[in-house]
């Protein structure tokens, strides 16, 4: 059960904000701790939940856990040992994945008991198809994979499209295994380019091409790592989306070049007024915005980007027209705006909204993104909302609320109890 949010909409932002690490990322990068004994040292690491939930596991298997201050983690993996492990829910269960490769590695079999033994999870067959590639004899029945073999081959991998984690686990077997690997169709996320360049520091041969396939030749032994990580990108575009949805003026801090780029054109489609200063940083002016009447996009982080979009379009335009092929797969998350009393029809591909004032109102979001852009909407609503089992934002964007409280929002949680429910 997750904190309540009760917001009070309305208010201007000002002042200057970063945001944590990508969790994404620091999932992955945790991971490669099994693959060089040592200590390791991670930067900029996300506080979402779902790290607790990860390190969890990796404790299981003898990892040590020290410094955990403020956005920094130490791991001492000089004790690894093998361990049969159960996970409880979605992100720690596809996390899960990326160990099997490195307990392969490092023991020669592993062995992951699923939590729900009546349905077979839509990813087993591309997972149990990866581990043939790369020489291993694996099985699931019964909610077990089961998996061995004496070392990893190198292999020559198409990975479907659209999981970040099969590119993941297909990168970490490939530095690990003997022999070169080619692996085509790589999912094109930040956090997989990351994963490669931690590989890279920490000693493995991993050519990253500007197009094409990913070569990489396994190596004998790796180095620990110490990295530090990026800045989540969703959550620098969500501070941009509150800028402009509260008429406000913000700089975010510690803008890696990709998100600065991203922001800089996704700004230029919309009319927003957006400068780089001092390097990393960006200043956002929202006093200066003037929205289109028509949107055409195609974007990175849809589940963030179109709904802001649409928040915009009615806060800003008499009637507003989004096109996107992103926007039928979010069709169901979308309905939800209709209790802020957001009007707007969706045909395929295009979404024409009819300027409505928002109303204050009690949801309940189901995601940690429609968590987030509800908060971005009651910001900018006038009333209270109350936004329960708000606290979901802290399995994806980890302490949103506190950053848009130092720029001025006014938001408060309650702690939540089932009779409240």
């Amino acid at each position: 059960m997750y904190d309540d949010l009760y917001i009070t909409g309305g208010a201007e932002l000002e002042g200057r904000s970063g945001v944590p690490g990508s969790l994404p990322e620091t999932i992955y990068l945790m991971s490669l701790a099994l693959m060089a004994r040592g200590q390791h040292r991670l930067g900029g690491i996300s506080s979402a939940s779902e790290v607790a939930d990860f390190q969890h596991i990796l404790e299981k298997m003898g990892l040590i856990f020290g410094d955990t201050r403020r956005y920094f983690m130490d791991i001492d993996s000089r004790q690894i040992a093998p361990a049969a492990l159960t996970f409880k829910d979605t992100y720690p269960l596809k996390g899960a994945f990326l160990l099997i490769f490195p307990l392969l590695h490092a023991f020669g079999q592993v062995a992951i008991y699923l939590p729900d033994t009546a349905r077979k999870p839509w990813f087993m067959d591309e997972v149990l198809n990866l581990l043939n590639l790369f020489g291993v004899r694996a099985r699931y029945s019964g909610g077990k994979l089961e998996a061995k073999c004496r070392y990893l081959k190198g292999a020559k991998v198409r990975l479907p499209p659209g999981e970040p984690i099969l590119s993941a686990m297909a990168i970490l077997a490939a530095a690990l295994a003997r022999g070169n690997s080619e692996i085509s169709n790589i999912s094109a996320g930040s956090e997989i380019f990351a994963l490669c360049r931690a590989l890279q520091k920490m000693g493995a041969l991993v050519e990253i091409p500007g197009s094409g396939p990913l070569n990489i030749t396994g190596v004998d032994a790796l180095s620990p790592l110490e990295y530090q990580i990026a800045p989540d990108n969703r959550q620098l575009l969500l501070l941009f989306f509150a800028a402009l949805l509260n008429e406000s003026a913000i700089t975010l801090q510690d803008v890696p070049q990709e998100a600065k780029e991203l922001i800089i054109s996704l700004a230029s489609l919309i009319g927003a007024e957006v400068h780089a200063i001092a390097g990393d940083e960006l200043f956002i002016d929202g006093h200066k915005f003037s929205l289109p009447a028509t949107t055409f996009i195609e974007c990175r982080y849809p589940e963030v980007t179109l709904p802001a979009l649409i928040l915009l379009g009615n806060r800003f335009c008499h009637q507003y027209r989004l096109v996107s092929t992103g926007l039928w797969p979010l069709r169901s998350e979308l309905t939800i705006l209709k209790r802020l009393n957001l009007q707007y029809t969706l045909e395929g591909n295009e979404l024409l909204v009819r300027s409505t004032p928002l109303a204050p109102t009690e949801l309940l979001p189901q995601t940690a993104a429609q968590a987030a852009w509800l908060i971005l909407a009651a910001c900018s609503a006038a009333g209270e909302s109350v936004i329960y089992d708000g606290g979901l934002i802290d399995r994806r964007f980890s302490a949103l609320d506190l950053t848009l409280n130092r720029l001025g929002a006014h938001i408060r949680r309650v702690k939540a109890t089932e009779q409240d429910k």
